[in-house]
């Protein structure tokens, strides 16, 4: 937490010391998600519990809101630092840079929920594309026993998103999604 009493160099030390722990901490989430990928395959074959799975994602949420608070409280203690800066100068430019870190502040909380909900959609992607691939080896499999070609049927059913389902929020939301990618 930031205390008025802070002078501007311990601030800048909290800053370093939250950043370097941010960065820790977001090493320790990319070990969880290699290491839930391993146990998601291992899962898959027959020779992890889901105990453990779910062990790993209960550690990966506790990291992930550790990260937040951390990304939250540097977000304060930068603000701290500009806040003195400002209170000793008040130019236009330190106003500018100030509503700069609030909207940084906004994008970051709207980034999180984002985040949080693309990641809510893992567990059911990862099960609907398991069924699917089943789907496509059983049209396959009865392809082969019965001589019937199944192929397009099996293609409609194991489609994720059909054009009834494609309405302007999921068009926008997919659109969006391709455009913004994923950055360093």
């Amino acid at each position: 937490m930031v205390s008025i009493a802070d002078s501007p160099a311990s601030l800048e030390a909290r800053r370093q010391d939250l950043d370097a722990q941010i960065v820790n901490l977001k090493r320790r989430r990319a070990q969880l998600d290699a290491e839930r990928q391993r146990l998601e395959e291992a899962r898959r074959r027959g020779s992890a519990s889901a105990s453990l799975l779910q062990e790993n994602r209960d550690s990966w949420h506790a990291v992930n809101r550790l990260i937040s608070t951390r990304e939250r409280e540097a977000l304060d203690t930068e603000r701290a630092l500009w806040s003195m800066r400002l209170d000793r100068s008040g130019s236009e430019a330190d106003a500018a840079v100030l509503a700069s870190l609030q909207t940084s502040a906004d994008l970051d909380d709207l980034r999180r929920l984002i985040v949080g909900a693309l990641r809510e959609l893992a567990e059911p992607l990862s099960r609907y594309e398991h069924l699917a691939e089943r789907q496509q080896a059983l049209g396959e499999m009865i392809a082969a026993n019965t001589g019937s070609d199944n192929r397009y049927a099996t293609y409609l059913d194991t489609a994720l998103l059909r054009d009834r389902d494609g309405d302007e929020d999921v068009v926008y939301v997919l659109s969006l999604l391709r455009r913004m990618g994923v950055v360093a």
